[in-house]
C-alpha cells in the first residue's frame, strides 16, 4: 500500500526528511510491537539499545519523529505490566533515555538555547508565515481538501493534480477500510472480547492519533495542510487500511493473504529469531501448558480427595457413639409407644 502511494513515492524521489523519517518509524513501530509480543523478560539489553538507537535517530531527523517516545514508554510499560516487574521498567525506560539524549538531546538543547523552546516550532511558523489571530480548528475544514489530494497524490510545487477519478478512486477505497474496521470493532464487540494482540493495535493506533493531532497543531501555526505530514504514521495506516480491506473478503481469502505475508517474514527471520519461535514462543510454551494442565489435575484430585477424608473424619467416634446411643434411644422410645418391647443386646 505505501509502495503504491503516488504521493510517496513523489515524496521518496527528492531529498528531504520525510523518507528517512517513514524508514525509522516504521522500524521502531516494528520493534515496538515485537516486543510487547514477546514472552522473554528482563532487560533485554541488546533490543532496548537498538530501540534507542532508532528512536533517537528519529527524533533528530524531525520534530515528528519524537511522537514515537510516549508509545516506546507505553510499550515499555505493558512489558512490565506483564512481567510484574517495575525494576525492568525502570531499567529499560532509563537506558531507552539514555540512548536517545546521546543522540538527540544536543539538538533540542540547541533549539533551546537559540528559540527558548524545545522544538522550535514557533520560530519555524514564523520563518513559514503565522495563521491570523482567531483561526482555530473550525477553520480547518476548508482545507480538508489540500490534506487530502496531498497524501494520495499532489505533485510539483504541490500545484500538479492528479486526474479527478483518482481522488475518487482513494476516497471510496479508504470509506471501504473505514467501514472495514469499524465492522471489525462491532463484532469484536458483539463478541465481547479483546482484539487479538490488543497491545500492538494500542501502540499503532495511539501513534496514529498523536501524529494526527501534531500535525493539526502544526497546521494552526502556518498554513500547512498537507497529508504528507501524515508520512511519518504511513506504515501503521497502510495496516489498518488493508485490515479494513480484508474484512470484506471471506474468511479463507483472509488467511491465505496473512499466510502469505507470514512466509514472506519466515525467509527474512535470523537464526536466533528461528530459535526464538520454535523454541521459546513453541515448544516451551506449549511444554509450560502442558505441565501446567497436568499440575491442575492432580492439584484438583489431591483437593477433591483431602476434601472426602475431612468430610468422612469430620466427627471423632466418641462423639458418633454419643449420636448412635441417642438414636438407639429415640427408637426404642417409638417401638415402645407402638406396644412392642424391645431388648436391644451388644
Amino acid at each position: 500500500i505505501v509502495a503504491f502511494n503516488p504521493m510517496v513515492l513523489f515524496i521518496n524521489a527528492s531529498v528531504n526528511n520525510d523518507n528517512l523519517l517513514m524508514l525509522l518509524s516504521a522500524t521502531a513501530l516494528w520493534l515496538m510491537v515485537r516486543d510487547v509480543q514477546s514472552e522473554q523478560a528482563g532487560l533485554r539489553g541488546r533490543q532496548t539499545l537498538l530501540l534507542g538507537v532508532v528512536l533517537g535517530l528519529a527524533s533528530l531527523t524531525k520534530v515528528s519523529g519524537a511522537l514515537l517516545l510516549p508509545i516506546a514508554a507505553l510499550a515499555v510499560t505493558f512489558g512490565a505490566w506483564r512481567a510484574r516487574s517495575w525494576r525492568t521498567w525502570l531499567l529499560r525506560g532509563s537506558l531507552l533515555v539514555a540512548v536517545v539524549a546521546a543522540i538527540a538531546g544536543w539538538w533540542y538543547l540547541r533549539n533551546l538555547r537559540l528559540y527558548g523552546e524545545l522544538a522550535g516550532i514557533a520560530r519555524m511558523a514564523e520563518i513559514a508565515g503565522a495563521r491570523p489571530a482567531g483561526f482555530g480548528l473550525a477553520d480547518l475544514r476548508g482545507e480538508w481538501r489540500s490534506f487530502w489530494y496531498s497524501f494520495w497524490g499532489l505533485f510539483g510545487a504541490f500545484n500538479v493534480l492528479a486526474p479527478s477519478w483518482f481522488y475518487l478512486l482513494t476516497g471510496g477505497l479508504t470509506l471501504l477500510a473505514g467501514a472495514g474496521l469499524a465492522l471489525r470493532l462491532l463484532r469484536q464487540a458483539r463478541a465481547r472480547r479483546l482484539p487479538a494482540n490488543w497491545q500492538s493495535h494500542t501502540l499503532l493506533a495511539l501513534f496514529i492519533v498523536l501524529t494526527a493531532a501534531g500535525v493539526a497543531r502544526w497546521t494552526l501555526l502556518t498554513p500547512a495542510s498537507q497529508g504528507r505530514l501524515m508520512f511519518g504514521a504511513v506504515a501503521a495506516v497502510a495496516l489498518y487500511l488493508a485490515l479494513g480491506w480484508l474484512t470484506w473478503f471471506p474468511a479463507r481469502w483472509q488467511r491465505w493473504a496473512w499466510s502469505g505475508a507470514a512466509a514472506a517474514k519466515y525467509k527474512a527471520l535470523s537464526e536466533d529469531e528461528i530459535k526464538t519461535l520454535v523454541v521459546d514462543d513453541k515448544w516451551l510454551a506449549a511444554l509450560a501448558a502442558d505441565v501446567q494442565t497436568e499440575l491442575e489435575r492432580i492439584s484438583q484430585g489431591l483437593s477433591g480427595r483431602v476434601k472426602e477424608l475431612a468430610e468422612r473424619y469430620d466427627a471423632p467416634l466418641p462423639q458418633l457413639d454419643d449420636r448412635v446411643a441417642e438414636l438407639e434411644t429415640r427408637v426404642k422410645g417409638h417401638l415402645t409407644r407402638m406396644g412392642h418391647s424391645v431388648c436391644i443386646t451388644d
